[in-house]
């Protein structure tokens, strides 16, 4: 005879039994949807999350966020894949009363269709909502939750209230909603507009002032202490398909790269970009075996001209931009990332390349740059 772990054992107990013959399918199962909740569930713990980015963009949304955190409304943050949406999310339930009580984060597409609104709305504390009571349930892509499940999470949002199918009667859950989409058109409407805030977060291509500090801030526990000049401006104007997400593991596997071929003069991991250049026009040549590069079309187009034929080098080396590291060869330019001015430094030579990039396009005096 075999037995069910959830009942039978402790009223196997409380009759005396102390043998059992156990279904191992039902141990199995029982064993894995305790690590799932392990994985998913989040009680009581302190919240602490960094937020890297340009401090204007940053403040600004901060500041934003923290209302949204304290309001108890219900959220939905969309944006492009990578972009940033579940460290903005956990800043915000960093920021509410709910901070220290259960964090049920769901992945929908993980969800049977024939079995979401049960998994949801079931009259039991296994349900989603019962095992995040008093806390925060968090969707990610609502969009594969079937059109039926999507509208009783609509009308969920309107009063908190689900339905109990034992007596046909509504009951009140202390829940609080949040959800990430990548592409808020393919919500159900029926479900979008319910949500009390709706807040879109850019893709990193609309705001490549935060780069630097990006960068500075995923480097902080590494030895790199200096980016040369041409790996920046290539971080600026590479198409972040993967944004954020993306940059992260470029630097993990470039640095690969640049460490395998840099000399023993730069101690390999202290400085971050190519070494060994003959001509500026090699950067691009046979990249994609090390790094599938998408960069701008005028930038690949016009980055040999800009630093052969214009002054665009000697002004940031006149301006104190960059230090050379080699006396001798000028080529070796690169940025101190220790620095307190570091951001500031890499986005004035970004934006002065971006000037000559433009005079470029428009045909202005290419040898000059005037």
């Amino acid at each position: 005879m075999h037995f069910t772990l959830h009942t039978e054992i402790p009223r196997s107990l409380l009759r005396g039994a102390s043998i059992f013959w156990l279904d191992l399918s039902v141990v199995i199962c029982g064993i894995i949807q305790a690590m799932q909740k392990i994985k998913t569930k989040d009680v009581g713990r302190q919240m602490k999350v960094t937020i890297l980015g340009h401090p204007t963009y940053v403040s600004r949304l901060t500041r934003f966020f923290e209302v949204i955190g304290a309001s108890d409304g219900s959220l939905l943050l969309t944006g492009p894949f990578g972009c940033g949406k579940e460290v903005w999310l956990d800043y915000v339930i960093a920021n509410s009363k709910r901070s220290q009580q259960a964090i049920i984060k769901v992945n929908c597409a993980e969800l049977a269709e024939s079995d979401a609104t049960r998994e949801i709305f079931a009259d039991t504390a296994e349900s989603l909502l019962g095992q995040a009571q008093g806390g925060t349930l968090v969707l990610d892509e609502p969009r594969y939750l079937p059109i039926s499940t999507q509208a009783s999470l609509g009308k969920f949002l309107e009063d908190r209230k689900a339905m109990d199918r034992r007596t046909g009667e509504s009951r009140f859950v202390d829940t609080r909603i949040m959800a990430m989409a990548t592409d808020r058109k393919a919500l159900a409407p029926m479900l979008t507009y319910r949500f009390a805030y709706r807040v879109s977060i850019p893709p990193l291509a609309g705001r490549k002032e935060d780069i630097p500090y990006l960068l500075k801030g995923l480097l902080r526990d590494s030895s790199i202490r200096y980016v040369r000049y041409i790996a920046l401006l290539k971080l600026f104007y590479n198409r972040w398909g993967g944004n954020v997400r993306e940059l992260k593991s470029y630097l993990t596997q470039t640095m690969a790269y640049y460490q395998s071929t840099a000399t023993e003069k730069f101690h390999a991991t202290g400085l971050w970009g190519e070494v060994s250049i003959r001509y500026f026009q090699d950067v691009f040549a046979e990249e994609t075996w090390y790094y599938d590069y998408n960069f701008e079309e005028d930038f690949r187009r016009y980055f040999s001209e800009i630093l052969t034929r214009t002054t665009f080098r000697e002004e940031i080396i006149n301006e104190g931009l960059v230090v050379p590291l080699e006396k001798k060869d000028a080529s070796y330019l690169a940025l101190n990332i220790w620095e307190e001015d570091f951001e500031e430094k890499a986005w004035r030579i970004y934006r002065k390349f971006a000037d000559y990039l433009e005079k470029c396009k428009t045909g202005v005096s290419k040898d000059t740059g005037l």
